[in-house]
């Protein structure tokens, strides 16, 4: 592989790479704006929040609605700061990440 080969694969790969990173921005704003989203739809939305109203009362047991719901919410705040962490970490590492490759 000649200098020009090299210089246009990495320009390749660095093309891919900002494409990759402003697509993991989006993502991550379109995640941070999904609650915001959700909100204004349960505010919006019907007080029975379906197409019809329950004909009866829900058994409440150990595990609730509310239950389910917060850890879903949970979950989804993780996901949230470890996308963050992904999003803001830095894209050019120093020369130590790649020592391995040294090894011989």
């Amino acid at each position: 592989m000649d200098f020009d080969e090299l210089n246009d694969a990495m320009a390749k790969s660095n093309a891919r790479a900002r494409w990759g990173r402003s697509a993991a921005w989006l993502i991550f704003a379109i995640s941070a704006a999904l609650p915001g989203l959700v909100a204004f739809l349960a505010l919006v939305g019907s007080p029975c929040g379906g197409f019809m109203c329950p004909m009866y009362v829900p058994i409440s047991g150990p595990i609730t609605g509310e239950t389910l719901m917060a850890l879903g919410f949970a979950g989804f705040g993780i996901g949230l700061l470890w996308m963050w962490r992904i999003v803001r970490a830095d894209p050019e590492p120093d020369s130590r990440s790649w020592r391995y490759r040294h090894r011989r």
